[in-house]
């Protein structure tokens, strides 16, 4: 049986892909998994991003909120914080809200990254990167 885990990853990219394609990106996936990133973005004038892209489909107990793991590397306390040395931007889908947000690795300072796309009034840290495709131009 397949890693339920893997398989929701794959289906993150695969709809990150497909958006950012009907956007009028280009779109490269580089090959197996052993990079610290998932795609690479290119845009009109020919720059690209490597974008690590994460999900979910859990909100925060009691709360509207979901978070992700911005981190890369093996298990638990071998994760390491998501630096511009791993990638430019954090793609994280929030599935039951059918939202992007496009975070610049730059402005991530810890492993969690809590996004609010259910709560029109939230002013968290990464609200203003919600549906932020114009990080990519």
């Amino acid at each position: 049986m397949a890693n339920q885990a893997k398989k929701e990853g794959a289906a993150h990219e695969a709809r990150f892909t497909a958006d950012a394609i009907a956007r009028g990106f280009d779109v490269l996936e580089p090959a197996g998994d052993y990079l610290t990133y998932d795609r690479v973005v290119v845009n009109q004038t020919g720059e690209s991003f490597r974008v690590q892209v994460k999900g979910t489909s859990s909100r925060q107990r009691g709360k509207k909120s979901f978070k992700v793991l911005a981190a890369t590397g093996r298990g638990g306390s071998g994760k390491k914080l998501l630096t511009v040395d791993d990638a430019d931007v954090l793609a994280v889908w929030a599935a039951p809200a059918g939202a992007w947000y496009f975070i610049p690795v730059v402005k991530i300072t810890s492993k969690s990254v809590l996004v609010s796309p259910m709560d029109s009034r939230s002013v968290g840290k990464y609200e203003p990167y919600r549906e932020a495709w114009n990080v990519f131009a």
